[in-house]
């Protein structure tokens, strides 16, 4: 059977075509297998020993060669056929070409496939003994440094998978398995994703290849949502896993949580770093690593950036590739200083943000900065016009200031320089010069070394803003300025906090708020504000949240103090005082403050603004999540009003916010404004994607479930049919979905 290339084919196929609802456990589901147990079978050159595992689609069985050419054992997967177009079968076959190819003594060998007499299609693959990864990990007691390294050798073999154009889509313990001598294995790229047509030939049609299998609690936002993957989809995954590993749980809490939901928590809910678990969770860290205390202190840092880099909600942040993740864990293993990044500050308000801040908006900040530098001086020099030689010092130190800065734009500026075209290069190449252009202006370098500290912060360039921001307090301690030290303790607080050093962080806010006292006067008061809503963000990461809710509230108050407080800060401090209150389980309270926050950036942004439908598409679900449905309503209702005015009438934006209404329209039975909801976002998302996109088997599922609740099966039945139709044929499902739509199928068949 082995020499018929259909026959390989259909079978190959078959294995990507795993039944969606397994999760991906392909040898731990037993629910579907064949009722018939095949041992002492032959198929082709191999006897089935004894049947080891499967799932919905079949069964797994330890074989060995029978025609005694040499002794081998296999696993063998019998997989049944299923309704396997000719496209997705040749599109298939070229697939498996390049899986043919993943040659790497940490990938298990696709070795071949055939079919059988009645025409059911099996795969041979090489049979690997060990344990799953976790498991391994515990029952050698593996420290912090072995962990380590096992995921380095977990790095190579996916990056020999990405090297071929594949991607694996389905990391998790199980299918990581561990030999008696310490070697991690791949196992399942039989489901994996070609992600170079060019690798696979222009003549095979580059399509959809059916259900892949996935599982939640380790799937990428981008898998989630339904959207193209590519290897940093695996590099989130793997993220997943070395979170598991180092701390003894997984991110996030995903049991019984409803679709959207789970997607929210995946693509939006930025995790504890796992530092912070270690230190907040009950249990014991894992046999092996060191008590909690310890391991809590070993892993923030370095291991924090390295896990939340992985870990990032948008790919383009995350490492590049696997090799570029193990080369970091090396970094750290060898005491070298880590390229990790991390998450940035703006990033850690999760659901109060749901559109986060790019690259340029942060470039732009870095300029406002830097004129903002300029403007404080030049404010001065008008300020002391009265005295005339003053008046002259602070013009001089005007000219001066502003010279330098538009010498950085120039820099910055691709037309001017060939050299550096962004700010931070710009920076870069402007540093060596400083001190020698400010010679005898002290205080001016410091402010100018203070406002290009603050900048790259905010561009991520962390290492580099703490040099310029510590040079900026030796220049400042020299003079009596209470609030420019202030400003620079604060900043330095703010770099801490990005590395996730949360006493060193505390010990900065310490300081600035030391420096700025209880005066009055309006500047040292809103720089207060800014330094207590910047400690109260700080807190809540490390689990203090009764400082957090303290320090939240004091900048409220010094907020109140002033006369036109920044309303973009202070909706932080009620955000970040929500947030710590919503931990403690005050939800009540957390209601309230979300409020206010929402009002806040309804003055900040106004009312038709995406940002302002984002939150409000949040609190929504903070009000379901708590019980207040008629709550929930009316803000979706507020969401879906604004996108309609702002965005064009087909944007699929709308049509998540519409199938949210619907959803919460469904639960208190408002069924004629829920299907008229529902049928529209099914009418964007045919326009606005390809036919079998998961937002159109959304939208039906979303119809199924609203008719089965109004007690018309039929309808309910025609839907959920059409939703799995659609899954059936998507390229990257979210299974919840999938388990909803059988659901609802299911109970509207009876």
């Amino acid at each position: 059977a082995q020499d018929q290339p259909a026959a390989v084919r259909e079978g190959a196929l078959s294995l990507l075509r795993r039944e969606q609802g397994g999760g991906g456990e392909f040898l731990q589901r037993q629910q579907g297998m064949d009722p018939i147990d095949r041992s002492g079978e032959q198929l082709g050159n191999y006897r089935l020993l004894e049947r080891i595992g499967g799932g919905g689609m079949g069964s797994v069985y330890r074989a060995e060669r029978a025609d005694g050419a040499f002794e081998q054992q296999v696993a063998i997967k019998l997989i049944r056929t299923g309704l396997i177009s000719d496209e997705l079968l040749e599109r298939f076959y070229a697939e498996r070409q390049i899986l043919a190819k993943l040659e790497h003594p940490g990938i298990a060998r696709l070795i071949g496939g055939g079919a059988d007499s009645l025409g059911m299609p099996y795969v041979v693959m090489e049979l690997v003994e060990g344990l799953p990864i976790d498991l391994y990990c515990r029952q050698q007691r593996l420290d912090l440094g072995a962990r380590l390294q096992l995921l380095q050798r977990v790095c190579e073999a996916l990056q020999a998978a990405h090297d071929q154009g594949v991607v694996h889509r389905d990391l998790k313990p199980g299918n990581l398995l561990v030999t008696a001598s310490g070697q991690p294995k791949l196992l399942d790229f039989g489901i994996a994703k070609v992600l170079l047509s060019s690798v696979v030939g222009a003549s095979v049609p580059y399509t959809r290849t059916g259900m892949s299998a996935m599982t939640p609690a380790y799937a990428s936002p981008e898998q989630v949502r339904g959207e193209p993957v590519d290897a940093r989809s695996d590099v989130y995954s793997l993220g997943v896993l070395m979170f598991e590993l180092l701390t003894g749980s997984r991110p996030y809490t995903l049991d019984s949580l409803t679709p959207g939901a789970l997607e929210q928590i995946i693509c939006l809910t930025l995790p504890p770093d796992p530092s912070s678990a270690v230190a907040q969770q009950r249990q014991p860290p894992p046999a092996g690593l060191a008590d909690a205390r310890s391991l809590s202190r070993r892993l923030r840092g370095d291991v924090d950036r390295i896990v939340m880099s992985a870990l990032h909600k948008e790919p383009g942040q995350r490492y590049r590739s696997a090799v570029a993740l193990g080369e970091d864990i090396g970094r750290f293993l060898a005491g070298q200083p880590v390229r990790a990044r991390g998450t940035s500050r703006l990033y850690r308000m999760g659901k109060f943000i749901a559109r986060h801040r790019t690259g340029a908006a942060a470039l732009a900040f870095a300029f406002v900065v830097l004129i903002g530098a300029l403007a404080a001086v030049s404010l001065a020099a008008r300020r002391t016009a009265e005295q005339r030689d003053l008046a002259q010092a602070q013009a001089a130190r005007a000219a001066s200031a502003q010279a330098f800065l538009v010498e950085l734009i120039g820099q910055a500026d691709p037309y001017q320089s060939s050299g550096a075209t962004t700010l931070v290069g710009a920076i870069q190449r402007s540093l060596p010069g400083l001190e020698a252009r400010f010679a005898g202006q002290p205080q001016l370098e410091a402010e100018m070394r203070y406002a290009i500290g603050y900048a790259l912060q905010n561009l991520g360039e962390f290492e580099l803003a703490r040099v310029q921001l510590q040079r900026a307090l030796s220049l400042s301690q020299t003079e009596s300025n209470p609030l420019q030290l202030a400003r620079i303790f604060d900043a330095l607080g703010l770099v801490d906090w990005w590395a996730s050093d949360y006493s060193a962080s505390a010990g900065y806010f310490d300081a600035a708020l030391a420096q700025l006292g209880k005066r009055n006067d309006p500047a040292f008061a809103t720089a207060r504000m800014e330094t207590l809503t910047n400690y109260s963000g700080m807190l809540s990461e490390p689990g203090e949240y009764r400082r957090a809710v303290d320090m939240a509230q004091r900048a409220i108050a010094e907020a109140n103090s002033i006369p036109n407080p920044d309303a973009d800060t202070l909706s932080i401090a009620w955000n970040n005082l929500a947030t710590a209150q919503e931990s403690l389980g005050e939800q009540d309270q957390a209601l309230l403050s979300f409020d206010r926050a929402l009002a806040l950036r309804r003055q900040s942004d106004g009312e038709m603004h995406p940002d302002y439908a984002s939150t409000l598409n949040n609190l929504a679900f903070l009000h379901m999540e708590s019980g207040r449905l008629p709550e929930a309503t009316q803000n979706f209702q507020q969401a879906v009003t604004i996108w309609r005015e702002i965005l064009p009438p087909e944007h699929p934006d709308l049509a998540v916010g519409l199938l949210n209404l619907a959803w919460a329209q469904t639960r208190g039975k408002q069924f004629a404004d829920a299907e008229r909801n529902a049928n529209e976002a099914l009418a964007i998302c045919r326009s606005s994607y390809d036919e079998n996109h998961p937002r159109i088997g959304k939208a039906e599922q979303t119809l199924a479930s609203l008719y089965l609740d109004w007690g018309r099966p039929e309808q309910a039945r025609i839907h959920a049919k059409r939703a799995l139709s659609v899954y059936a044929a998507a390229d990257e499902v979210n299974p919840t979905w999938i388990e909803t739509a059988q659901t609802v199928l299911d109970a509207a068949s009876h």
